[in-house]
């Protein structure tokens, strides 16, 4: 989802010098909507093809870095998509507190396309079941492909989650990794100023200040703690 940490671990990874950060990338949606919606049927050749056109978009970046990490959120919608025609990708599930996600989403301006659901919380908590729901779905048949990372774990254990984080990746340890804050790369998200600061305990308890004029709508999250 948004605003659950993938702009942080996208910083921690390519602090690391074998990987490129490229942010919210375009490919998988622009090539793998009509398959996955079932515009279109899922032949071989057009697997096949969808592979390839993604592979020439993210050639197409600058930079020699071993590994490219594509953070667009909405990479969930199709996951089976990608495990079935990119298999030496490493897919990384950032997981938040329930209640954070849809208040930073709520409390934030979006512009981007696909987001319009951001302007209601009533929106956002039937969109975060929605996704939820998804990846309990993948999970059936990519559980092992799936690498759970959990935003709290990850501020309060920042050295033990970030070395878990890049041995899974296969690289190298690197000391750059545990100071993402210096990472000087430019970002293009509403997380670009957070971004820049040393990494801190609590960021998902603010929602809790605001709780009593929601009217209650964050209550259902509750259960999937």
């Amino acid at each position: 989802m948004p605003r659950s940490g993938t702009t942080l671990v996208e910083q921690i990874l390519s602090s690391h010098s074998q990987v490129l950060g490229a942010g919210e990338l375009p490919f998988v949606n622009k090539y793998g909507l009509r398959i996955s919606t079932g515009d279109i049927y899922p032949t071989t050749e057009r697997l096949i093809q969808f592979r390839n056109d993604y592979l020439k978009g993210i050639n197409s970046l600058p930079g020699k870095e071993k590994i490219i990490s594509d953070k667009m959120p909405q990479n969930f919608l199709y996951l089976g998509l990608i495990f079935n025609t990119l298999p030496e990708a490493k897919v990384i599930h950032v997981r938040r507190q329930p209640e954070a996600v849809c208040w930073s989403n709520f409390k934030h301006n979006f512009s981007e396309n696909g987001l319009g659901y951001a302007y209601s919380i009533k929106d956002i908590v039937d969109y975060y079941w929605l996704y939820y729901n998804l990846m309990s779905f993948w999970r059936q048949d990519y559980r092992n492909k799936i690498y759970e990372l959990n935003y709290e774990d990850l501020v309060l254990n920042q050295e033990h989650e970030t070395k878990k984080l890049i041995d899974h990746i296969g690289l190298e340890w690197q000391e750059k990794c545990l100071k993402p804050q210096y990472n000087k790369r430019f970002i293009n998200t509403n997380s670009s100023n957070q971004i820049r600061q040393k990494l801190y305990q609590g960021s998902s308890q603010q929602w809790q200040k605001y709780k009593h004029f929601l009217g209650g709508a964050l209550d259902s999250l509750s259960e999937l703690h």
